[in-house]
């Protein structure tokens, strides 16, 4: 008899607690982590330039009805890339990044290639500031500069969940450093 109520206690517990886990994914509180995702940015010039890079993200749970969801979500946001330099410049960002605002010269001034090897190679003029939307913040960015000219770029990053910011600042010359 004693074996019966442990074994049927065992089955509660173990049923209690399947059904605890069901209901906290299905209302966002449990999530399974996500992937790292590591993305780079090149940047192409031949006079010393500053770069400005304004990451804001905030996270999106996915919702049951979508793929991938309830458990996992999406850190989503804006890239603001400003650029102080006396030439024209070419940056290569993501493909999955969309151009949505330009301050400074004419948004027909920023021209963007299209797409190779799943980034997009933009052509900037001096004193540019673009705006992208960013489907999914990377967890680690990279930025390549090959040429022997350095280059100051200064990050900000921006969580809107937590309302906190980070701010940083690199000198990058001829090699991949990680900015994040």
């Amino acid at each position: 008899m004693r074996r019966v109520n442990v074994l049927i206690a065992i089955l509660a517990l173990i049923g209690f607690l399947t059904l605890s886990i069901e209901t906290l994914e299905r209302v966002g509180h449990f999530q399974m982590p996500r992937e790292k995702l590591e993305t780079s940015i090149g940047i192409e010039h031949s006079k010393p330039l500053a770069l400005g890079i304004e990451m804001a993200q905030r996270t999106r749970i996915i919702p049951p009805e979508e793929p991938g969801g309830p458990q996992s979500h999406v850190i989503y946001g804006q890239a603001r890339l400003t650029l102080r330099s006396n030439e024209e410049t070419f940056i290569s960002v993501p493909s999955s990044w969309k151009r949505e605002e330009v301050r400074g010269p004419s948004i027909t001034q920023v021209q963007g290639d299209d797409p190779q090897f799943g980034f997009t190679r933009w052509k900037m003029p001096p004193n540019v500031e673009v705006l992208f939307a960013v489907p999914q913040i990377p967890d680690h960015l990279l930025a390549q500069n090959p040429s022997g000219v350095p280059v100051k770029v200064t990050i900000t990053r921006i969580d809107l969940d937590r309302e906190t910011v980070e701010k940083d600042v690199k000198l990058i010359e001829r090699r991949v450093t990680e900015l994040w």
